[in-house]
């Protein structure tokens, strides 16, 4: 059983779209047309960007949505969560994409993703060219208040849920009392067994020793996240694991100072 296992954000699939552009060249924009030479670009856990097109003074991101795990009608229901979350990282998670956002900033462009599923759901995120201009040169007023972070987080990761976290196990929702962050599993006892609640308890201790070795291992961008956000907000982690049949329950919970890296 895959005992650590993060639900990607969709802000992050969102953000990735923004790294390269693709699809049809309809700009007269050098470095657009650049771009858009790159087509298509796979995005994990979501599909695929299938255009990028400059209109007028609009730069235009396609994505097609192929993922089952991707909800866009919940996801509309997150927009401005969505576009707090992207708009202060448009230039700095993009280090091969620099010169295409000075570009959109020189020339004040507006840019606007949209996602397009194959039920034929469409979700739009415009940024205005002042908000983005201000986010690439820097100088934006992002959100950096870490409770408004966390709450964004939140609306984001439930937005997407529930999602497979193992084989049996469900993860169902991530809640917030304040002083912890909880994301409740629920687990399938008649896939796996009525003593599936007790086997994870016994096995409690070193699931929990694997858990807090890779929330501080580098490398994984999604657990780094994870930990900056709910330790900028003092809270710690617990996972509920809860049998679905028995209604039994077991808890795996790190402190916040737990999870800080050092």
């Amino acid at each position: 059983m895959n005992r650590f296992n993060l639900i990607s954000g969709a802000a992050a699939a969102a953000l990735s779209i923004i790294t390269a552009g693709c699809g049809n060249r309809t700009g007269s924009d050098d470095l657009v047309d650049a771009a858009a030479a790159s087509c298509p670009i796979p995005i994990e856990n979501v599909g695929f960007i299938s255009g990028i097109e400059l209109h007028a003074d609009t730069l235009v991101y396609l994505c097609s949505v192929t993922s089952a795990g991707v909800d866009l009608p919940n996801l509309g229901e997150a927009r401005e969560a969505m576009k707090r979350t992207m708009l202060p990282s448009m230039r700095s998670l993009f280090a091969d994409n620099a010169a295409l956002m000075d570009r959109v900033s020189q020339k004040g462009w507006v840019v606007s993703v949209r996602y397009t599923d194959k039920a034929g759901h469409r979700l739009d995120l415009d940024f205005p060219a002042a908000e983005v201009s201000a986010a690439i040169d820097g100088s934006a007023a992002a959100v950096t208040d870490p409770e408004q972070r966390l709450a964004d987080e939140i609306k984001l990761a439930n937005a997407s849920l529930p999602a497979p976290m193992a084989p049996a196990i469900m993860m169902t929702s991530m809640t917030d009392d304040g002083k912890i962050i909880t994301y409740v599993c629920e687990v399938d006892e008649t896939v796996a067994d009525t003593d599936a609640i007790a086997n994870i308890r016994s096995a409690a201790p070193e699931i929990r020793r694997e858990m807090l070795a890779a929330l501080h291992a580098a490398g994984e961008p999604d657990v780094e996240r994870l930990v900056e956000i709910t330790g900028s907000a003092g809270r710690g982690i617990r996972y509920l694991y809860r049998g679905d049949t028995t209604g039994d329950t077991v808890s795996i919970a790190f402190s916040a100072d737990e999870i800080k890296r050092h």
